[in-house]
């Protein structure tokens, strides 16, 4: 009776884990498959179970299968206003994200830029290409951001187009690569759609005008890659 009682044990337990496995795999891909489809907060669910879930040890496919998760866990939650902590992206060796978040998180849309080029196969490879605008715009959210927080310091709420925030926009590129002010306009108009920021463009004094209070929500949310929110 004791090693048949041990047999079964050994033999639910295998079973248990092949169910679980299972279901890892199948969330995994139920959440790229939302991620395609820009429910983006159902998406992170998913992932996170991965992650959580996923076996944390040394051996390469538990590694990978770790990484793969937390790669797409990361970039919904930034595309939710979520800004991950490095230290867990180099435990996890995701050193290409890495390299693409720090020009986010600084608002230095050049240097982000050049970085797209940069890392190009791996966002083709990893399937992230698309949401590559999306990531654009945090960036320049961010820029505009540290504009109305640490230069300007909020003293007024009324920001000019074209002396300022064209200017910023355009830093470090070079003039053939300058943005112009319709395509100021549209991406103001696009991050205020999707909550980035609270205010509204006026086109009489052509001036960005930003809510006194919480200008850059700290959470934003993006349902589509469409310019509607």
């Amino acid at each position: 009776e004791g090693p048949l009682k041990q047999y079964m044990q050994e033999e639910n337990a295998q079973q248990e884990h092949r169910f679980s496995s299972y279901v890892i795999t199948y969330r995994y891909f139920l959440g790229k498959y939302l991620l395609l489809e820009h429910d983006y907060s159902s998406a992170c669910t998913h992932f996170d179970y991965v992650f959580t879930n996923c076996l944390d040890s040394n051996r390469s496919g538990s590694l990978k299968n770790k990484q793969q998760s937390l790669l797409y866990l990361v970039i919904v939650k930034m595309l939710h206003g979520s800004t991950p902590k490095m230290d867990i992206l180099e435990k996890y060796q995701l050193y290409e994200l890495i390299d693409l978040i720090e020009p986010i998180r600084m608002g230095s849309l050049k240097l982000f830029m050049d970085k797209i080029k940069q890392h190009e196969q791996f966002l083709f490879d990893t399937g992230l290409f698309f949401v590559i605008e999306n990531l654009k715009l945090i960036t320049i959210r961010n820029l505009f951001r540290m504009y109305v927080y640490q230069i300007d310091q909020q003293q007024t709420d009324k920001i000019p187009l074209e002396s300022i925030l064209l200017l910023l926009l355009n830093f470090g590129f070079d003039q053939e690569n300058y943005f112009k002010i319709n395509e100021l306009i549209d991406i103001l108009n696009s991050m205020i759609q999707k909550g980035m920021i609270k205010g509204y463009i006026s086109y009489k004094f052509r001036t960005l005008v930003v809510s006194r209070k919480d200008p850059f929500p700290k959470t934003f949310r993006f349902t589509s890659l469409l310019n509607s929110s």
